[in-house]
């Protein structure tokens, strides 16, 4: 069975690769402001892998945590995971019920979990 490292890895690259078609529609938007067909196909190809990528990195994330850890303990990666679950959770209301406040709260939650995964990464003991 994989280390703790590994399922840590696989969480950071799938949390990037879920923020990713945010960021290139915004990069697009503002900085390169291109109709290529490509560009926009990725995206699209991206965002098909969003829903499945999202329960594998909850999962994921949650073994590399109790691999690390063994027992509830407050960490940094306590808190990132609560806030993943959150993200997941009003993504999976917002797919359902298809209401924009409840999109909303899903790019809140998005973005805390972006800011504290800088913060499991770089200090994972700060708490």
């Amino acid at each position: 069975m994989p280390g703790f490292a590994f399922y840590g890895w696989v969480s950071a690259i799938s949390l990037g690769i879920l923020v990713l078609p945010y960021l290139l529609v915004r990069l697009n938007k503002y900085v390169l402001k291109t109709k290529n067909p490509n560009y926009f196909k990725a995206i699209k190809w991206l965002r098909t892998l969003h829903k499945p990528l999202g329960i594998v990195f909850t999962v994921v994330a949650l073994i590399h945590g109790i691999m690390v850890l063994g027992a509830f303990r407050l960490h940094t990666g306590w808190l990132l995971y609560i806030s993943v679950v959150l993200t997941a959770l009003t993504g999976g209301a917002f797919y359902r019920f298809k209401k924009k406040p409840i999109f909303m709260w899903h790019k809140f939650f998005t973005l805390a979990s972006v800011i504290l995964f800088l913060l499991h990464f770089f200090r994972p003991y700060a708490i």
